[in-house]
């Protein structure tokens, strides 16, 4: 028996984390804790038996709570294991993120404790994170590329109609580009994709979005804008483009200028689609009128897009 039991404890105190047992109650109060709590939680064992220095549910998030109880008592009603992934806040303050795998049993008395294993998952997360960043941004100006923008899109959309707001969509177009990166070389162009793509971000509301279309075109979303305030909106943006030579990446600076197609919902378009086209639209209509210009959609184009 002792020989069993040294050889759980040497189990234990070897997890990437800690075994625990624990009461079914707000506090999750710890009746024992293995000695990884200390690596894993900042705390000693005795710390967080019976909440003596600090509960363990008070190191969990605030709004995790709710939903983790849930899902406990989901598992405990079909008698099942749980497995759970929240945030923990160490007793230095830093957070880590950790999964649980545990279930219910019940004790002599009725009364049903918790037992289970609680892991740090805090490297896998980070990963996790950075690779949903890497497949929503364009890696060479970190901007929205094209796929989250149209979620961005639609997502604005749906608000704008419930709350009967207007939203504009402007579409930018750098002027002879091509002309920068057969001059200069590649690199050089892209040295002004993310010189333009910061001037731009620097430029707007933190509610707006700007992305990445593709090649040198850019859409930028402008909730709760109407069309005047899109056209000067757009005009500052063009202004401050042609006022300010953009790096090439070797100390050498070239002028460069916008155009800029403006569509406003509900004015000139009701879906996503709709008002890109219109935007799009336009901004051939300000490369028509010479470049280095902002251009309106024309009303019509509504009607044309539906």
């Amino acid at each position: 028996m002792r020989k069993r039991e040294r050889q759980l404890q040497v189990l234990m105190d070897n997890l990437p984390g800690m075994a625990y047992r624990c009461r079914y109650d707000p506090h999750w109060t710890m009746l024992f804790v293995s000695q990884g709590c200390a690596r894993l939680t900042g705390y000693e064992p005795e710390d967080l038996i019976n909440n003596r220095v600090a509960s363990y549910a008070s190191l969990m998030d605030d709004g995790d709570s709710e939903r983790i109880v849930a899902e406990v008592q989901a598992a405990l009603d079909k008698d099942e294991s749980f497995s759970l992934e929240y945030a923990l806040t160490r007793q230095d303050g830093s957070r880590i993120w950790v999964w649980e795998r545990g279930r219910g049993v019940e004790e002599e008395d009725g009364s049903v404790v918790l037992e289970g294993i609680v892991l740090d998952i805090s490297d896998r997360k980070t990963l996790e994170n950075e690779l949903e960043e890497l497949a929503t941004r364009d890696p060479l100006t970190e901007l929205f590329n094209r796929r989250e923008m149209s979620r961005v899109l639609e997502e604005e959309l749906e608000r704008a109609r419930r709350y009967q707001r207007p939203m504009a969509v402007l579409w930018v177009d750098f002027d002879h580009f091509k002309d920068v990166n057969d001059t200069f070389g590649h690199a050089a162009g892209d040295s002004v994709l993310r010189s333009i793509s910061r001037l731009l971000l620097g430029s707007v509301r933190s509610v707006d979005t700007i992305g990445r279309f593709g090649g040198e075109e850019f859409v930028i979303v402008l909730p709760e804008m109407d069309l005047e305030e899109a056209r000067e909106t757009a005009e500052r943006l063009r202004r401050r483009v042609a006022d300010e030579p953009q790096p090439l990446g070797n100390g050498q600076t070239v002028p460069l200028t916008i155009s800029v197609g403006i569509a406003v919902y509900p004015d000139h378009g009701q879906t996503a689609s709709a008002l890109c086209a219109a935007a799009d639209t336009a901004m051939y209509l300000a490369k028509e009128r010479g470049r280095n210009c902002v251009a309106m959609a024309h009303l019509h184009d509504r009607v044309h897009n539906q």
